[in-house]
């Protein structure tokens, strides 16, 4: 017996299924990097908001400790909001 062919003309089968494995495995890379940079962008954020806030907490303590421990002359601070121009 003699063997069954299926397609006449198999070449181009290889190529596209190369091809539109490609094309998915380039489109997933894709979007698995944006969600990466998606994701590093918001922890940078947050940690520059995390710093902002630790930053004016620390110095908000150190002028509340000054003015407790009479380190600063508060009879000699000005009051600017009843300042007029």
């Amino acid at each position: 017996m003699a063997p069954i062919k299926r397609f006449k003309n198999e070449q181009g089968y290889a190529l596209i299924t190369v091809i539109f494995t490609m094309v998915i495995l380039f489109a997933l890379g894709s979007v698995l990097l944006n969600v990466v940079l998606g994701e590093f962008k918001r922890v940078e954020t947050e940690k520059k908001r995390l710093q902002a806030y630790y930053i004016a907490r620390s110095g908000a303590e150190l002028v509340a400790d000054s003015i407790i421990n009479n380190k600063i002359d508060t009879e000699n601070v000005v009051d600017t909001t009843t300042q007029t121009k």
